[in-house]
């Protein structure tokens, strides 16, 4: 895994805490970018975006993530988030 994603040189392998195993399946499930024409779609996509909960004039203030979207995809951007909040927090309290 790590040889194929550093033969794509791809730009998501420069964030701090991304490795191989995450830098190259983010890009594997996402697939052509240029299908997703917003970004909130994209989010959609992956499951986090927020549900809607409604009824009559009544409208939540709080949602939770919509979890509907690609499982693998949003396991492993909340991987990713993990990691990289684990290596500013170090280097915070370094």
């Amino acid at each position: 895994m790590a040889n194929i994603v550093t033969c794509l040189h791809s730009v998501i392998m420069t964030i701090p805490g991304i490795g191989s195993t995450n830098g190259g399946m983010i890009p594997g499930e996402i697939g052509d970018i240029h299908r997703f024409s917003t970004p909130g779609k994209l989010l959609a996509f992956a499951g986090l975006d927020p549900s809607v909960y409604q009824s009559g004039n009544f409208q939540a203030r709080r949602t939770r993530m919509s979890k509907r979207g690609s499982r693998v995809l949003r396991y492993v951007l909340m991987n990713a988030a993990h990691s990289i909040t684990k290596i500013n927090f170090c280097l915070i309290y370094a």
